[in-house]
């Protein structure tokens, strides 16, 4: 059965996920092969819309997370190595699509269904009292492998952005307006009159990327960055002695990254693979 919906309709193309039989939607290698389907052809049939809007049918949930039994059962670097660039390869896509993208996120957005968020044009939240966006990759011992450490500060900073994936902190729908992670915050009784207008707002003029404050855009350089990232570093010692070795990996990726966006995703791929197949891993999952 069918995990995804993809319809268009008055120039505007929908994708719903809806996994058959679980009461959220995760990112199986099924879900994500059927989501590269969709945007192919999206990507195929570009004259009939004008804007992609993706929601969740699940109440209280836009997307989990990856599925975490796969992950559970990557075995080597290679196999790890390769199911981040797989998903790195389909969200790119999704960036990539000749029209404006727009996630509605109406309940839990984690791991990877932030990273999908991430690589849309642009994100509503709404005021729901379960909604929570984060990428708590690390408290599983591994890190965002799928575009989530490039993006994220490209879009929030990047003090803000070591702060929630060393951390694996999640944000409720006002805090993340706040901080730049969404970029329309809307009571949830007022989504269905809202997105609409959103979408056809963005079918008219594709916004330009964010341009980050100065200051941030600096920190995005060397040496300010590997300032940054050492004070970072050093909280993440004093509070898991050493133990934890996911959020310095994290740490060690923003710090390498930050120019050129291909090699970044490489460098995150990498350092997710030499994290997924370890017992500490396995463990903490």
């Amino acid at each position: 059965m069918s995990a995804i919906t993809l319809t268009i309709h008055d120039r505007i193309a929908r994708l719903v996920f809806d996994l058959p039989g679980e009461k959220v939607n995760k990112l199986s290698a099924a879900v994500m092969a059927e989501l590269r389907s969709h945007l192919e052809d999206l990507h195929r049939r570009a004259s009939e819309a004008d804007v992609l809007v993706i929601t969740s049918a699940k109440p209280d949930v836009f997307i989990a997370g990856a599925d975490i039994t796969e992950l559970a059962a990557i075995a080597t670097l290679d196999i790890a190595v390769d199911k981040a660039r797989e998903g790195q390869e389909v969200f790119q896509r999704l960036a990539d699509l000749p029209m404006p993208s727009l996630a509605v996120i109406d309940g839990a957005c984690l791991g990877g269904g932030m990273e999908l968020a991430l690589a849309c044009t642009q994100r509503v939240v709404s005021d729901a009292p379960k909604v929570r966006l984060g990428l708590p990759e690390v408290t599983l011992g591994i890190i965002p492998g799928w575009g989530g450490t490039q993006r994220l500060p490209l879009l929030i900073g990047l003090p803000a952005a070591l702060d929630l994936i060393a951390s694996g902190r999640m944000v409720d729908g006002k805090a993340a307006k706040k901080m730049g992670l969404a970029d329309h915050f809307i009571p949830r009784s007022f989504l269905g009159d809202e997105v609409p207008a959103i979408a056809a707002r963005l079918a008219v003029k594709r916004p330009a990327p964010r341009i980050l404050p100065a200051l941030q855009a600096m920190l995005l350089h060397h040496p300010f960055r590997t300032l940054v990232c050492a004070q970072a570093k050093k909280e993440v010692l004093k509070k898991t002695k050493g133990l934890m070795p996911a959020p310095l990996a994290a740490i060690e990726v923003l710090n390498l990254t930050g120019g050129d966006f291909a090699n970044g995703l490489m460098i995150e791929a990498q350092a997710f693979a030499h994290l997924a197949p370890t017992v500490t891993c396995h463990n903490l999952i």
